[in-house]
């Protein structure tokens, strides 16, 4: 038995790989993890960021109690909502696009509200704020995992079915669909774990 080499065999353009043509591991996916943690952590620090100044929101607007729970509600309807439709558009359009849209319609969502003159141009600040943040997490959770996941060259090729990562590997290939499931604690030789994160 060989250990399992630490670099990949993936031939690369000539600036990233090595004198035997072997792919180094760079920094790069450290620097997106980091990127994305800035951004989902900013995210999250603007979901309940309304709280803060709700008092002189309320009071300038003349808000009843019953109008400050909409608005306050506003937000998580729509967040929630848009969670499935995300995840659509992130496998049609991939995740650097939905987040980019999601950013920039975030953006423009959140300066709305700056604008907000009164409760329904404010409340509809935030259902818009709730649509645009909904398509931050997914695809920055896709990102990070798709570096977790790759497969090592010694790896079988990937199935022709979409990732499933809730589904066991001998379910998902179709040329096995008809075999039965291994016995517990038994594992396959024939499909290799995913490297470690």
């Amino acid at each position: 038995m060989s250990v399992q080499n630490t670099e990949t065999a993936v031939p690369l353009p000539d600036d990233k790989t090595g004198k035997d043509g072997v792919q180094r591991r760079t920094n790069v996916r450290w620097k997106m993890f980091l990127l994305l943690l800035v951004l989902v952590a900013v995210n999250y620090i603007d979901r309940g960021s309304i709280s803060v100044a709700l008092p002189i929101i309320q009071k300038e607007f003349n808000l009843a109690p019953e109008l400050v729970g909409l608005l306050l509600s506003a937000f998580f309807w729509t967040y929630a909502l848009m969670q499935v439709p995300v995840g659509l558009l992130i496998d049609k359009f991939g995740p650097r696009k939905v987040m980019t849209a999601s950013c920039v319609g975030w953006g423009a969502a959140t300066a709305a509200s700056g604008l907000a003159g009164g409760f329904l141009s404010m409340f509809i600040a935030r259902l818009g704020i709730g649509v645009t943040e909904a398509g931050v997490m997914p695809p920055a959770a896709s990102s990070t995992l798709s570096g977790c996941t790759s497969r090592s060259a010694d790896a079988a090729p990937p199935s022709s079915t979409p990732a499933r990562p809730w589904v066991p590997a001998w379910a998902a290939s179709s040329s096995r669909a008809s075999s039965p499931p291994p016995a517990a604690g038994a594992s396959r030789s024939s499909s290799p774990a995913p490297p470690p994160c």
